[in-house]
């Protein structure tokens, strides 16, 4: 079993995991998944660069940007 404490642990949860690692614009920075095919059909090394917002269906972008922008400016 790996350490936790390893430094390298989270870039192999990361990797691991259908994630994405976003900044302060919806810009995805990191994204996981590597290992089991991306994210929702999409290549993980494809997502980095791109705006989160644009993956999102129309109808349903508000309710994500209410939520994207609670979590960033609230941390809630």
């Amino acid at each position: 079993m790996s350490d936790p404490s390893d430094p390298r642990m989270p870039g192999l949860i990361v990797r691991a995991l259908p994630v994405a690692v976003v900044d302060r614009d919806g810009q995805i920075r990191l994204a996981g998944g590597k290992d089991g095919g991306g994210i929702a059909g999409h290549v993980s090394d494809a997502l980095v660069g791109q705006c989160l917002f644009d993956l999102v269906h129309p109808h349903d972008l508000v309710a994500v940007l209410d939520h994207f922008v609670d979590v960033r400016d609230n941390g809630v």
